[in-house]
């Protein structure tokens, strides 16, 4: 019996290029997992951090709307932890169509992958800003923090966001 329950683990990790995805990768491999599969739209940060990581992490060029592409990635994965959104705010106000495709729809296509899968358990980065939402990027995240709740209802998959803040 272990003390580790992510000890052998196959964990996804979406945004894993950013400074949160990034951030979960290092913790998480301190964790002694199995295998890290790395999921992020930003191809020259793939490329710098393949060079870095260990045999056991694979990092995937994937759009986390591309629901094709992600049913090949995720196959396997016990834990899901997803990071993978638009975070700046005046950008997403500029920008509304592309930051709920990418913040809404997205999640919804890993979460639902997650579902499917089974796998055991789907984190979710949040934001304060869900709170009262008074912008495009605090809307877009509390609706996905709803919609985890929707899915959770009838899932075997354990679905918990976390709110990050300023």
């Amino acid at each position: 019996m272990t003390d580790n329950p992510w000890q052998g683990k196959r964990v996804m990790i979406t945004g894993v290029c950013g400074t949160v995805g990034g951030e979960l990768l290092r913790q998480i491999l301190a964790l002694d997992v199995a295998e890290v599969v790395g999921i992020d739209v930003n191809e020259a940060e793939i490329y710098y951090l393949r060079q870095r990581m260990p045999e056991n992490v694979h990092h995937y060029v994937c759009n986390v709307r591309d629901r094709d592409r992600l049913f090949l990635r995720a196959e396997g994965a016990q834990i899901i932890m997803h990071a993978a959104a638009y975070k700046n705010a005046p950008v997403c106000e500029d920008s509304p169509y592309e930051t709920v495709q990418n913040n809404i729809i997205g999640t919804q296509t890993v979460s639902n992958l997650a579902n499917e899968y089974g796998v055991s358990r789907f984190l979710m980065i949040s934001t304060d800003k869900a709170v009262r939402p008074a912008s495009v990027y605090g809307a877009g995240k509390r609706i996905s923090e709803l919609q985890l709740v929707q899915l959770s209802r009838n899932s075997a998959t354990v679905f918990v966001t976390v709110r990050f803040g300023n």
